[in-house]
């Protein structure tokens, strides 16, 4: 196997590693509460295109630093071959499961910004927060899309010195944001987001089990 300083340099690993939680803490930071409270009051009218700016925003980021990893030197790992494409296609198909089924059960006209638009223009009133939701795959996982993403960092390509960098860094955000996920979630709900923490788990469902609804 070559060393890694052939091919994959120790300054390019830690670029990577700067560039992955860099990011992470722009992505993170917009989404913070007191900074996106903060950055909605200077914005004044123009808050209601907040998230669908947020959203472009981490999309165009984030498509630009898998360019810089896709260009980075790096040497190959491991590779997903033979029999070994049995639990790759596993692990995708369930990822993809999980994000069909997050999508099926969260509002994605508010997670994409579409709905704060849409009631500005039409001068409806918003609706006031909705229940804790624990229906369909909420049953089963607290975190569906967070699980997702796990999983298609996992399986979606042979391993390198430089993807293992910044996949490592990605997991890490999405097992944070899960956590700081929560913390906001029992501050809206208390004692109810408390029970269903308790029952239900993070990212992978339990065999043969099913939280009544």
């Amino acid at each position: 196997m070559p060393h890694l300083t052939d091919h994959a340099p120790m300054l390019d690993l830690t670029l990577t590693a700067l560039v992955a939680v860099a990011w992470y803490a722009l992505h993170s930071l917009l989404i913070a509460p007191r900074i996106e409270a903060w950055l909605k009051h200077r914005l004044g009218r123009r808050a209601i295109w907040y998230r669908l700016a947020y959203n472009l925003v981490a999309t165009v980021t984030l498509i630009t630093a898998l360019l810089f990893f896709h260009r980075a030197p790096t040497t190959p790992l491991w590779r997903w071959h033979g029999l070994w494409q049995l639990p790759r296609a596993a692990l995708l198909a369930a990822a993809a499961w999980l994000a069909w089924q997050g999508a099926r059960a969260h509002d994605n006209a508010v997670f994409l910004g579409l709905r704060q638009l849409r009631d500005a223009r039409t001068g409806t009133t918003p609706e006031p927060p909705p229940r804790l939701s624990t229906g369909g795959i909420l049953g089963l996982v607290r975190h569906p899309w967070y699980a997702a993403g796990i999983l298609l960092l996992l399986a979606i390509r042979d391993f390198t010195t430089t993807n293992v960098v910044w996949r490592a860094v990605f997991v890490l955000y999405l097992l944070l944001g899960a956590w700081l996920e929560e913390r906001k979630l029992l501050q809206v709900f208390g004692d109810d987001y408390a029970a269903y923490r308790r029952e239900v788990p993070a990212f992978f469902p339990r065999p043969h089990r099913r939280r009544p609804r």
